[in-house]
């Protein structure tokens, strides 16, 4: 086992993984694997690929609400405003848009 190999075991058993922010015990929001987001916060890497991953879930989300068959029928515009506004409300405010899903729907 190389040294990057070694180190990551040992940080994963030390540390362990939480993934909801934490206070750890210097008193600093965490999350992770130990991951200091006060001072270190995460770099655009990290930042784009948590992007994509909630892109998947908005995506689940707005076809949860419409249905696989009005969401492809849709326009690429069209299901990208559903993509965004399942991002910023999530699916449970989502589907209180009623008139919105019945005038999709129509």
């Amino acid at each position: 086992m190389d040294t990057k190999d070694l180190a990551i075991a040992w940080l994963k058993q030390d540390e362990g993984l939480v993934l909801h922010p934490y206070k750890c015990t210097a008193d600093k929001t965490s999350i992770g694997y130990g991951r200091n987001l006060e001072d270190c916060g995460i770099n655009q890497d990290e930042a784009d690929l948590m992007l994509q991953n909630d892109y998947q879930t908005a995506r689940l989300d707005a076809i949860s609400y419409l249905g696989t068959e009005v969401f492809t029928e849709l326009s690429a515009t069209q299901r990208a405003v559903m993509v965004c506004m399942a991002f910023n409300l999530g699916l449970t405010r989502l589907r209180k848009f009623v008139k919105l899903k019945a005038a999709l729907l129509e």
